[in-house]
């Protein structure tokens, strides 16, 4: 009955061993491919980084670009107000009123 026990007790003790041994190995092999994502990684966070700065300068220039757009726009639109300004005036300039009142009434006594 001693030895069965000290069979199982040694069994079981190396059977521990052998668990912790499996372990520790885990542990290294989850460290290993950490370490090596880790490596691969500041490779691509690097093109990453210059993709960003690329990207951040187009922005910029596209920026300038809309700007100059909607600048442009705000140029011509204050262009469009001037003309509007200056037909609005010559329609009402009292010389072109006068000239509109005797075409019609030189159109209606020359039709008689």
């Amino acid at each position: 009955m001693g030895l069965v026990a000290l069979i199982i007790f040694l069994s079981s003790l190396a059977l521990g061993f052998i668990s912790l041994t499996v372990l520790i190995w885990a542990a290294l092999q989850i460290y290993r491919t950490i370490r090596y994502a880790r490596k691969d990684s500041q490779v691509w966070l690097a093109r990453f980084g210059e993709f960003n700065s690329e990207l951040q300068e187009t922005l910029k220039s596209m920026e300038v670009c809309a700007q100059n757009i909607a600048g442009t726009g705000q140029d011509l639109r204050e262009r469009v107000e001037d003309i509007q300004d200056t037909w609005e005036e010559l329609r009402s300039h009292p010389l072109l009123r006068t000239a509109r009142f005797i075409g019609k009434f030189r159109h209606k006594s020359g039709s008689s």
